[in-house]
């Protein structure tokens, strides 16, 4: 059985991401090294739950412990909480090793000495290499050829990186712009056509009035209006250009689709330049325009 390195499995990965095509063996050992990475559970950051209130509840047990014991009645008094709120961040320093059990008094604590180093202080942020593991595990669908649906998609990544769903389907705006996944939906794909302009109509046929030799009165009832014939309409050629645009946009859309399920990366990538290249901004202006 062969042995790999670390830095072999990390060459085995690039070529596996790449499309390369691996020995079983290699694949095996491979596998086994992210299956171990997966399960092995992160150490965790110490103080990573310090916040705004335990500061405060620190520093105001430290100065009331310069004059007398302090307790969490006394330190909610002082910060204007409640007591089990204290009670709460007290726990928390128990567990942190800030405080400690008074000896003598069991019902009491007090400071060890432990120097104070709020490090997780704030939001924590997410892991730096959660993105990397979305990846990896977004190409690795697409090579066993199961076709992208975000929501499936969403659902088989979230096991195997142990994140929510929610957390993997941000990460897909990202892949999108990589070029790993195709682009959302263009939202002008559905867009309306505009109506066509309803054709003019013909004039009433006039019959010629019959010669008179003497001109009769003339009343405001005999008045007749004389009907307008609408001027002819020309369709705009802005609305031209946006629905040719359209149609454009649409066969590059469906083209982009057709070689993507073929893993034709070439195609695919010609696509995807120019839906992200000037077509897709000329287009909303035109479109913009016309409605």
């Amino acid at each position: 059985m062969m042995s790999f390195s670390e830095s072999d499995l990390n060459e085995l990965r690039k070529l596996r991401d790449n499309g390369e095509q691996l020995e079983p063996e290699e694949l095996r050992a491979l596998n086994r090294k992210e299956l171990f990475d997966r399960n092995r559970k992160p150490e965790p950051a110490p103080n990573a739950t310090i916040g705004v209130t335990y500061r405060k509840v620190y520093e105001t047990w430290l100065e009331q412990s310069k004059t007398g014991h302090p307790s969490e009645r006394s330190i909610a008094e002082a910060l204007g909480k409640s007591v089990s709120t204290i009670h709460h961040h007290v726990t928390n320093m128990v567990r942190d090793g800030y405080l400690a059990k008074d000896t003598i008094r069991e019902r009491e604590y007090v400071l060890t000495g432990k120097p104070f180093n709020p490090i997780g202080q704030g939001k924590a942020k997410q892991s730096p290499d959660t993105l990397a593991r979305i990846r990896e595990e977004t190409v690795r669908l697409q090579n066993e050829g199961v076709a992208f649906d975000p929501a499936e998609y969403a659902r088989i990544i979230s096991g195997r990186v142990g994140k929510s769903k929610k957390t993997v389907r941000n990460n897909f705006a990202t892949l999108r712009k990589e070029g790993i996944l195709p682009p959302a939906e263009n939202p002008f794909a559905r867009q309306r056509k505009p109506k066509p302009e309803p054709e003019p109509k013909p004039a009433a046929n006039k019959e010629e009035p019959m010669s008179q030799t003497t001109t009769p009165k003339i009343t405001p009832r005999d008045i007749t209006t004389t009907e307008v014939v609408p001027e002819k309409h020309y369709e705009n050629p802005r609305a031209i250009i946006a629905n040719a645009l359209v149609g454009i946009y649409d066969s590059i859309s469906a083209l982009q689709r057709a070689a993507y399920q073929a893993n034709d990366k070439v195609v695919y990538g010609f696509a995807t330049k120019l839906m992200n290249g000037e077509l897709m901004d000329i287009k909303a202006n035109y479109s913009k325009d016309t409605k």
